[in-house]
């Protein structure tokens, strides 16, 4: 089945949880993934807007390293990846547009791109107090 390319674009709402399903995906022997958000290519991944891991949760976000590592994750079912993230962390990131990301696939013999395409964030215009 087909991955995600540049064409797919996520849109995330900030502050509200922000959810990401990945269908289809050639799992075989990972031993991890990382899904990896930047504004430009060429920048360092400690200076991304958002990295997750699927054994550490959030790495960073909003180019800092992240101080609760639960408020994201990557869920693993069957060739299905999931990549969450609670309004915590989505309220981190500033409005963004164009956003490049990618999920990599480490296996013993190395990493591949798995998925990739554009993330635009936005602030809602609801925000609701309590």
């Amino acid at each position: 089945p087909p991955i995600p390319s540049v064409r797919n674009t996520l849109n995330m709402y900030s502050p509200t949880s922000f959810q990401a399903v990945i269908k289809g995906a050639d799992l075989t022997g990972y031993t991890k993934l990382w899904f990896t958000a930047k504004v430009k290519l060429t920048q360092y991944d400690k200076d991304s807007v958002i990295q997750i891991n699927s054994q550490d949760g959030l790495v960073y976000i909003n180019g800092k390293v992240a101080v609760d590592h639960s408020i994201a994750s990557i869920v693993v079912a069957d060739s299905t990846i999931v990549i969450s993230l609670d309004p915590a962390a989505t309220a981190l990131i500033p409005e963004c547009y164009g956003v490049l990301w990618d999920i990599k696939k480490i296996t013993a013999s190395g990493s591949s791109v798995i998925a990739n395409g554009t993330l635009d964030v936005r602030k809602t215009p609801t925000i609701t107090n309590g």
